[in-house]
């Protein structure tokens, strides 16, 4: 079914733009919620952007301005996972030339079992952490290095288990402490000069360079109404998670991303290749930041962060040719669900129109 929304259908009676908008909003409408939706289509050069509702209540600032930004969540990790396979890349022909298969023990003397841990099984999650405190709200703000040393410090106070599949931000904010290492450079600095200015985002910036003249959504409920319990996201909450969920962006740069993963400005299609086939990858299709899904014929990620009511969702065919990107940021909870649950819900009704 998931291929199927994707794939291309002559036969099917298309919406107009005009409708595919209308629709879009009816649905959001449905569901009770807010954000923005990026909808891409290029068998009909089809590429919407459509804001819904308001991204701060208080000063009426709707999510149609295009200064507006939103935290990225999740959908960080595939950016920290495409610069790893270009350092894999820069490392060929060197003497310790990186591949999937090489352990992490040089970067990290001090994390026991590191000699067990490969690059592949970061970028896969199947490295055998089980930090339960790995998205905690400490209260407060800490640099890229204490945030990386306090994740070696809880993974090893729980130690770790078997090599299966368990998503946890550690694996990726040790990815961002290898990049760093590495580069002998920030990971905001490696982030800006080997994602954002090579594809000319505009509108994506680490959590503390966020100019002035754009705007940080705030996120909501709908309980009986809407715009209820008025969170942001805190400084010292996007501080501890480097390279797993400290930027802010926009769907339409996400998708510029996307694109940018298989011509040749991030990564190419075998650059790609390698992400979506990793070997330590598990049955849930989990690699580079993406569930792969149908043969890797469909990727989607979805995103969100503890105290606060963002959920980020992508289902994009793997060709980028189609597919949607949804930023919310008032969401509410299906019977029996989750917020998370809302959203993708709302976000496949959404591609049925495509």
């Amino acid at each position: 079914m998931v291929w199927s929304l994707l794939s291309w259908n002559p036969f099917k009676r298309h919406l107009s733009e005009e409708e595919l908008i209308n629709k879009t909003s009816d649905t959001m409408k449905k569901y009770h919620l807010k954000g923005r939706v990026v909808l891409v289509d290029q068998h009909r050069n089809i590429n919407l952007s459509i804001g819904i509702g308001l991204a701060d209540f208080t000063n009426q600032i709707r999510n149609d301005n295009p200064a507006v930004v939103y935290p990225s969540a999740s959908l960080q990790k595939s950016m920290t996972a495409a610069m790893m396979v270009q350092l894999i890349n820069e490392s060929q022909g060197s003497g310790q030339p990186l591949s999937q298969f090489t352990t992490i023990e040089t970067w990290f003397p001090n994390l026991i079992g590191a000699e067990t841990i490969s690059l592949g099984n970061l970028l896969t999650q199947t490295s055998g952490i089980r930090d339960s405190d790995h998205e905690v709200d400490l209260g407060t703000t800490l640099s890229e290095d204490a945030a990386i040393s306090a994740t070696i410090t809880r993974i090893n106070k729980v130690g770790l288990k078997s090599k299966v599949f368990n998503y946890n931000n550690d694996n990726f904010i040790l990815l961002a402490g290898i990049i760093r290492q590495i580069t002998g450079d920030s990971y905001a600095n490696n982030l800006q000069k080997r994602i954002i200015e090579p594809l000319e985002l505009k509108h994506s910036f680490m959590w503390h360079a966020v100019p002035d003249n754009f705007i940080k959504s705030r996120s909501y409920e709908a309980i009986s109404n809407d715009y209820q319990n008025e969170t942001a996201v805190s400084d010292s909450l996007v501080s501890t998670i480097v390279g797993a969920g400290n930027m802010f962006t926009t769907p339409e740069d996400y998708y510029q991303f996307q694109i940018g993963l298989v011509n040749g400005k991030i990564l190419n299609t075998a650059d790609y290749g390698y992400l979506a086939h990793l070997e330590s990858k598990s049955v849930t299709g989990y690699a580079g930041g993406f569930y792969f899904r149908n043969r890797n014929h469909v990727k989607n990620v979805y995103g969100s962060l503890v105290d606060n009511h963002f959920g980020n969702w992508m289902q994009m065919s793997s060709d980028n040719q189609k597919g949607i990107i949804l930023f919310v940021n008032q969401t509410s909870v299906i019977k029996n669900g989750s917020r998370g649950d809302t959203i993708k819900q709302a976000g496949i009704e959404i591609l049925r129109n495509l």
